[in-house]
């Protein structure tokens, strides 16, 4: 019903018929020109989204190895026992059971 409404139309009439005498082709030409002109964008745009992430989190990684160097140089993390009877712990009462 409304394309026969549009086709009668006066002003809007003579546009239809020329769109409608086009080939197939030049359809699927425009449309996949209208397809590529969005989504190369957008692909391109999220693939430097991923690649500036993972370039933000590999600076990050080694600015916090740097930072957390010296520390683990000078000897502020856990230590070893320095006896084999010597596990670490201070004030603790160890209860074992003796079955």
């Amino acid at each position: 019903m409304w394309r026969v409404y549009v086709r009668q139309h006066q002003k809007i009439g003579p546009w239809v018929e020329r769109l409608e005498g086009r080939p197939g082709w030049v359809w699927k030409t425009a449309a996949l020109a209208a397809v590529l002109t969005v989504l190369v964008p957008l692909v391109a745009l999220t693939l430097a989204a991923l690649l500036v992430g993972l370039v933000v989190f590999a600076l990050l990684a080694v600015l916090a190895w740097l930072i957390s160097l010296p520390s683990r140089m000078f000897g502020a993390g856990p230590t070893m026992p320095r006896a084999p009877n010597e596990d670490g712990r201070v004030n603790v009462r160890v209860r074992r059971n003796s079955e």
